[in-house]
């Protein structure tokens, strides 16, 4: 059957990201179905999939569940969704292919055309303040080396880390080490300065990481 060609939205904000991502070192941006731009697409076993799948120049493959950053109550539903994509990997319940051959994750992130800001919710009224870290805490500390951003937006920051504790408590069940990251795409923005390069903001196995996407 053929995917509908259509241009809403979501549809919008895959595109910009993918343009996005093609400009700052992805080698191959694969959709889950037909677009109207004629990108390349994977499949899986079933058709409970993330939306894109990017190729980065050092060979990684990192897993997108893209929303629509205008509708809060859809970018409430991507952790969920991601999380499930995430588990099915783990265990070993999906098979990823593109281009013909079998691939396989190494991050799942989500995103909103709103990534290149650093963020994944629209900053209108006082929804998603911006916070420089200046606690002498853990996160200090990991900011200090470079595991967390210099700044994050609130509301995005505690959908992310609601989403480590879920995907933790996961890992624990299935007895620790995953091999596999989970977390959001994001901006050097939030390091500072007006350079909007990709980052992956994810956790894995108990570590935080933010590195960009190469």
């Amino acid at each position: 059957m053929i995917a509908t060609m259509a241009s809403g939205p979501e549809e919008e904000a895959k595109h910009e990201l993918t343009q996005w991502m093609y400009d700052h070192g992805a080698i191959n941006v694969y959709w889950e179905k037909t677009s109207k731009w004629d990108y390349p697409t994977f499949k899986t076993e079933s058709t409970d999939r993330p939306d894109l799948l990017v190729e980065t120049e050092s060979g990684g493959i990192i897993a997108i569940e893209a929303k629509s950053g205008d509708d809060s109550g859809n970018i409430y539903a991507a952790p969920s969704q991601l999380q499930r994509y995430w588990q099915k990997s783990i265990i070993g319940n999906e098979i990823y292919r593109a281009d013909g051959e079998n691939v396989e994750p190494d991050v799942f992130v989500m995103a909103t055309e709103h990534a290149p800001a650093g963020r994944l919710y629209e900053a209108t009224y006082n929804n998603d303040h911006f916070q420089v870290g200046d606690d002498w805490g853990g996160s200090q500390y990991a900011r200090d080396r470079g595991w967390l951003p210099d700044g994050e937006y609130n509301a995005t920051k505690c959908t992310i880390r609601v989403m480590w504790k879920y995907a933790g408590a996961f890992a624990s069940e299935v007895g620790g080490a995953t091999g596999v990251g989970i977390g959001a795409l994001l901006s050097s923005r939030l390091d500072g300065g007006d350079v909007d390069v990709p980052y992956l903001l994810y956790w894995q196995d108990g570590d935080t990481y933010w590195e960009e996407l190469r």
